[in-house]
């Protein structure tokens, strides 16, 4: 029996599955089993993968009849799971050679924790994104030990670096199949809440890949989706005193969203509304700081369309 379960959903995936079930094969610690849920594709995804499956008998298809999205897709996955652990990694993202035996060394090393995860990168067709903010955003929300309650404020998680304890999933519920998008935080909040220890790795061991047709892409689905997490865990986030933080988070994520497709007048909206919302002082001025950026790139004028 395999120590870990890798769980890999798929929906016509034919275009990128092979690179990610080569990461995996490629990897140094080669205790895995690897289920890749083929959610109903129309495509050669469940070919492919089958083909690799008759070379190597760690890697499992399980075909669903109706396509559920992500979340059902995970949770099937977890369902026939045989390993203590579960990672997870979408059928378009890939791994460094040596994620899995540097996080499994973790959890052998540090003795209570359930969950680990690692740094990662964006990439596309022009190579990997530059995210000059991104420490500055992220630089006050813990990634290890007890995320509460940071972990209703922003999700500083990549869901394809996660290695962690499958009983611990399984007790918590595993994933929000209501949800289309923000199911992971939603997740680690509440393996938090149960009171799971988390450790984090200062490395990039994985690469996600920003994909046009990705939930981000479809804005007013995501947005409905955020607003769904908020409004689960406002009770709690409120009696942590973080859910006006919880919001400046949303505000300034479709803040910028919005300012980088050009629709300057939500943009200014979203980011005015962020910084409302914030409780710190130092990101108000970061969110002060966005704005200025956007005004300075666009104009004025655009702000006033």
């Amino acid at each position: 029996m395999a120590l870990i379960s890798v769980i890999m959903p798929a929906y016509n995936a034919e275009g990128t599955i092979e690179e990610a079930i080569e990461s995996v094969i490629s990897q140094s610690y080669k205790d895995w089993e690897l289920i890749v849920v083929d959610d109903a594709s129309t495509d050669q995804t469940a070919t492919i993968v089958a083909t690799y499956g008759a070379k190597d008998k760690r890697i499992k298809l399980l075909s669903l009849a109706q396509n559920g999205w992500m979340a059902n897709a995970r949770n099937q996955g977890i369902a026939i799971a045989a390993g203590e652990y579960l990672a997870f990694l979408d059928s378009d993202d890939i791994w460094t050679e040596d994620k899995l035996l540097k996080q499994m060394a973790f959890h052998r090393d540090h003795n209570g924790i359930t969950f680990s995860h690692t740094d990662f990168d964006m990439f596309s067709v022009d190579g990997i994104k530059k995210r000059p903010f991104k420490n500055l955003i992220g630089r006050q929300y813990k990634k290890s030990g007890d995320l509460i309650p940071s972990i209703y404020c922003k999700n500083t998680i990549g869901v394809l670096t996660v290695v962690v304890k499958r009983e611990a999933v399984v007790t918590a519920g595993c994933f929000d199949t209501s949800m289309r998008g923000p199911e992971d935080q939603d997740l680690w909040i509440r393996l938090a809440e149960n009171g799971a220890r988390f450790g984090y790795i200062d490395q990039k061991l994985a690469f996600y890949r920003l994909n046009a047709g990705g939930i981000t892409h479809h804005i007013g689905r995501y947005k409905h989706a955020y607003k769904q997490l908020l409004k689960k865990h406002r009770d709690k986030a409120t009696h942590y005193n973080v859910y006006n933080l919880a919001m400046a988070n949303y505000y300034r994520y479709f803040g910028l969203f919005y300012s980088s497709k050009k629709n300057y007048r939500l943009a200014q909206l979203y980011l005015c509304a962020a910084m409302k919302s914030e409780a710190y002082l130092g990101d108000r001025l970061m969110t002060f700081g966005f704005y200025v950026l956007c005004v300075l790139k666009y104009g004025l004028n655009g702000f006033k369309k």
